[in-house]
């Protein structure tokens, strides 16, 4: 299901109007299609349909709607439409417990917010202004109850924490001109027909600076013990949008650019596809 949002046309727009809308309730559209008009002070625009599908329109002509707000939707096919009403319905018999005003209704559309969250306000008459506080806690993060993460995740936790106990804290400012780096990373890439960027060239320097600088690889155990490590494995915190990952190239891994650009990329497809293992 995609969701059909109003578009900022200018750096100024905090609401906009939407003009016309080209397709009618149900009718199918295809991607490219021009599906609806929308215009500010400023300026006018038609909103490319980015989706082919079935189009449910939530906003109707003439309505101002703030950048960001929920014109309608584009059902993948009948059943994917024919489930969004079912659920609709179902909602709307909870709201009978309940009077839910149009102006908060529309916005609940156009945010996201379920009949469930407001039904958690404990209130027989829900206003636009509940909405909008609700609004104000989802975009702040608080929600009211805590955030159960991953097994995965847990254990990135509890190794960065660990970290700041155990490894030495240094720090360094210094400012770095990557000019003629940046062009023999090109002429590399060219030559090897590789994507390798600053990252990887970093940590072929950090694998390099083992046996010069040993203590950066050390750990503390028993508050008064430093641990020097027999070789340069390199942590790399990774968040691809999938959660956080710091998978680990072993010192074996870091012998050339090739190698390590070969498993950058291995790392980079496993944090998309999120198929790490501990």
């Amino acid at each position: 299901m995609y969701k059909l949002k109003v578009m900022q046309l200018n750096a100024n727009d905090e609401s906009c109007k939407l003009v016309e809308w080209y397709f009618e309730e149900g009718d199918h559209v295809k991607q490219g299609d021009m599906i609806v008009s929308i215009e500010t002070s400023k300026a006018s625009k038609d909103i490319e349909c980015e989706a082919p599908g079935i189009l449910h329109r939530i906003a109707e002509e003439g309505d101002e709607l703030e950048i960001g707000a929920l014109m309608g939707y584009i059902f993948e096919n009948e059943k994917e439409k024919a489930d969004y009403f079912e659920n609709k319905k179902n909602n709307q018999k909870q709201e009978m417990e309940m009077k839910i005003t149009r102006l908060a209704e529309v916005l609940m559309q156009q945010e996201g917010i379920s009949i469930k969250q407001v039904q958690e306000l404990g209130k027989k008459v829900i206003l636009k202004s509940d909405i909008e506080k609700l609004i104000g806690e989802k975009k702040n993060g608080n929600n009211g109850s805590d955030l159960q993460i991953s097994k995965h995740q847990q254990m990135v936790a509890k190794l960065v924490s660990r970290s700041h106990s155990e490894i030495p804290s240094a720090s360094l400012l210094m400012k770095i001109h990557f000019d003629k780096i940046a062009v023999a990373i090109q002429d590399f890439n060219n030559e090897y027909d590789r994507q390798i960027g600053i990252t990887e060239v970093l940590i072929k320097i950090l694998a390099e600076l083992h046996t010069k600088f040993p203590l950066f690889y050390s750990h503390l155990k028993d508050e008064n013990l430093l641990i020097p490590s027999q070789q340069p494995n390199i942590g790399v915190t990774m968040d691809l949008g999938k959660g956080l990952f710091i998978p680990v190239l072993k010192a074996e891994q870091t012998g050339s650019l090739q190698e390590i650009g070969d498993v950058m990329m291995d790392y980079k497809i496993k944090a998309l596809r999120n198929n790490f293992k501990e």
